[in-house]
C-alpha cells in the first residue's frame, strides 16, 4: 500500500513538472508583467506548488527510464536520480 501511495505520488508530481516546465518564464518578479502575465513562480505559489525544480527534474526522465526505474526499486530510484539530476544542474 506504501510503494502503491508512493508511485502515485510521483507520478502526479511528474505531470506538475510537465505543467510547469510549458508555463512561460518571465522572470522572477512578484508582479504581473506590462503584458498582464504573472511569473511562472507566481502562478505556481499560487496553486500551492513548491520545489517545482524538483517536480521538473522528474519530468525530465525520459519515459523509458522513469518506467524502468518502477520495475527496479521504485519510489527510491526516482528520488535518487533526481537528486542526482538536481545537484549536478546546481554545481
Amino acid at each position: 500500500m506504501q510503494n502503491s501511495c508512493a508511485e502515485i505520488k510521483i507520478r502526479a508530481e511528474r505531470r506538475i513538472g510537465e505543467f510547469s516546465k510549458k508555463l512561460p518564464s518571465i522572470g522572477h518578479r512578484p508582479k504581473a508583467s506590462h503584458d498582464g502575465e504573472l511569473p511562472k513562480t507566481q502562478i505556481l505559489k499560487d496553486a500551492g506548488i513548491k520545489h517545482h525544480e524538483r517536480y521538473e527534474a522528474i519530468a525530465d526522465i525520459p519515459e523509458e527510464k522513469f518506467e524502468e526505474m518502477w520495475g527496479c526499486s521504485g519510489a527510491r530510484a526516482v528520488w535518487f536520480y533526481v537528486l542526482m539530476h538536481l545537484s549536478v544542474q546546481f554545481k
